[in-house]
C-alpha cells in the first residue's frame, strides 16, 4: 500500500509541476525520466524541499533517488 512503512512517497501526485517528498529524511539525488528513458531532471533534493518543473509537458515520468527508491509521477 502507498502508506507502507519505509516507502517514500512523492506528493502531490498527480502534480501540476511542483512536487516533493514529504517523508524524505536525508538529502538525496533525484533523477526524473520520461517514459522513453530520457533524463529530464537531475539534481539534489532536501527534506521539505519543493521541486518546481512547470516546464515539463503533461505525462508520466519515472523518478529515482540515489537511495534506490523510485516510482511514477504524473504531471497534469
Amino acid at each position: 500500500p502507498d502508506g507502507a512503512p519505509g516507502r517514500l512517497l512523492i506528493a502531490p501526485n498527480p502534480s501540476t509541476g511542483t512536487f516533493g517528498f514529504p517523508s524524505l529524511q536525508a538529502a538525496s539525488q533525484l533523477r526524473l525520466y520520461s517514459l522513453m528513458g530520457q533524463c529530464v531532471h537531475q539534481g539534489p533534493v532536501l527534506p521539505g524541499q519543493a521541486i518546481s518543473r512547470p516546464d515539463l509537458p503533461r505525462g508520466l515520468y519515472r523518478w529515482q533517488l540515489s537511495s534506490g527508491q523510485g516510482g511514477l509521477l504524473m504531471l497534469e
